[in-house]
């Protein structure tokens, strides 16, 4: 048997695989001796019969120290596969612990974040939709002014003579655009309703 170095080191499977080889040869002889004894039984050859006998047991004893070797190597294999595997697990659970506690902390920054987001884009659409109720409001005080400027030119285009006193003159055409989009476009129709 070859004895291992800090530069070779002697591997639990080769030591097995030369035990089992080494257990073959025993067994062999064992089971030869077995077969004489009981040739030498049959045949009547009694005093050949206590020879082999003798040299049986010697087999036998050769063969259960050899196996016993091989089967304690297994054993140690089989131990040394089981503690391997506990340990490949244990690390592949922390791992996966690892993975999820850092899952975990990303999807709740990025919820944070998301929820940061949602916020802002409330806060933008108020904005949005108080800025969009002031141009509408604006909008209207515009118009009415509109209509107010156009009556006043009306006023002026009567004193001026351009049709007969006492004659109402045209009909005044007042500014309707923004009632327009407030009827036709039920966004703003909407708006205008929250503007009250």
């Amino acid at each position: 048997m070859t004895v291992g170095t800090e530069d070779s080191p002697v591997r639990l499977a080769d030591q097995l695989a030369t035990a089992e080889q080494a257990a073959v040869a025993p067994r062999h002889q064992a089971d030869l001796l077995q077969n004489a004894l009981q040739a030498a039984v049959a045949s009547g050859q009694f005093d050949e019969a206590h020879r082999l006998q003798t040299e049986l047991e010697i087999a036998r004893e050769a063969q259960a120290v050899a196996e016993a070797k091989a089967a304690a190597l297994r054993d140690g294999a089989a131990r040394i596969e089981r503690e391997r595997n506990q340990h490949a697990q244990a690390i592949v659970a922390a791992q996966q612990r690892d993975q999820a506690t850092r899952d975990l902390a990303a999807a709740r920054g990025d919820e944070s974040r998301a929820m940061q987001q949602v916020q802002a884009a409330i806060a933008a659409m108020r904005d949005s939709l108080a800025a969009a109720q002031q141009h509408l409001r604006e909008a209207q005080a515009f118009e009415s002014s509109v209509t107010n400027s156009r009556y006043r030119a009306l006023q002026a285009r009567g004193q001026l003579g351009e049709w007969p006193a006492g004659h109402p003159g045209p009909s005044l055409a007042r500014a309707n655009a923004t009632a327009a989009l407030i009827s036709s476009d039920p966004m703003v129709r909407m708006l205008n309703s929250w503007s009250r």
